[in-house]
């Protein structure tokens, strides 16, 4: 039931990437995720082959809506913070909770074998990871040449912060 759930909301997501090719991923993040700290932002890396690939930059950020009392913590893309990326989680005006980020990376990640999100300092040009890892995982195959994981700080596994489903686009069966 909690997998279904999990599930359901991965693809329910507001604005996915302008660009149409590449691999999905699909993320959710739990409520208590916490928002960037000013000056610093989050960043999105694949373990593949050994090396790691930077997969996005991205801020979370509270957007409320008064006109319709609905609430949402956004993902917005670093670079552009105007280009909406997904939800942390939310409610809308009929109270139903929203939530989930869809990105479409030019990484090829058929042989990734894990995520990782680091805080990365503004301004920083240097292309590795910062050691501030936040959010892990381990990536297994999932059915039909999907991969996913679920999403926990490195330094306790039990303590669940989301999941991520990656659909690379050889597979034929990304059609969103």
């Amino acid at each position: 039931m909690v997998r279904r759930g999990i599930l359901a909301i991965l693809w329910i997501t507001l604005v996915g990437c302008a660009d149409e090719s590449g691999t999905i991923v699909a993320m959710t993040l739990v409520q208590n995720v916490a928002d960037h700290d000013e000056g610093y932002h989050y960043e999105l890396f694949a373990t593949i082959n050994g090396g790691v690939v930077s997969l996005k930059t991205f801020e979370i950020r509270v957007a409320a809506f008064d006109s319709d009392q609905s609430f949402r913590r956004e993902i917005v893309c670093h670079q552009d913070p105007s280009q909406v990326l997904g939800v942390v989680d939310g409610i809308d005006q009929f109270l139903r909770p929203i939530g989930g980020i869809r990105l479409r990376v030019d990484a090829d990640l058929r042989h990734a074998t894990g995520l990782f999100i680091t805080r990365e300092q503004n301004g920083d040009t240097d292309p590795a990871p910062s050691t501030e890892v936040f959010l892990t995982c381990t990536l297994s195959p999932k059915g039909s040449g999907t991969l996913g994981c679920i999403l926990s700080p490195p330094t306790d596994k039990a303590f669940i912060q989301g999941t991520v489903a990656v659909v690379p686009s050889s597979e034929g069966i990304n059609p969103l």
